[in-house]
């Protein structure tokens, strides 16, 4: 059984390889910005109530967090013979 400092030193290696191959805040403002581009197209959402936020886990995996405050969702119209839906 591992003790407590060899996990503490392969979380902190971990971390700082994550942390040289990934950048989670410019990243971060990128995703955002595009994921607020699209949900606008469908809802009345201001930027300032859309929240998005990456963690890392311990086993190396991201998380994705949204949230968003949508005020009202946008009619969508369906074309006859459409394929979508």
């Amino acid at each position: 059984m591992e003790n407590i400092q060899q996990i503490a030193e392969v979380r902190l290696k971990n971390a700082l390889n994550a942390s040289k191959h990934f950048n989670s805040e410019r990243f971060s403002s990128i995703l955002k910005a595009e994921i607020y581009d699209i949900l606008k197209n469908y809802t009345e959402l201001k930027q300032e109530d859309f929240k998005i936020e990456i963690i890392i886990n311990d086993d190396g995996e991201y998380i994705l967090k949204m949230t968003a405050k949508i005020r009202k969702l946008k009619p969508v119209w369906i074309l006859p013979n459409s394929d979508i839906l």
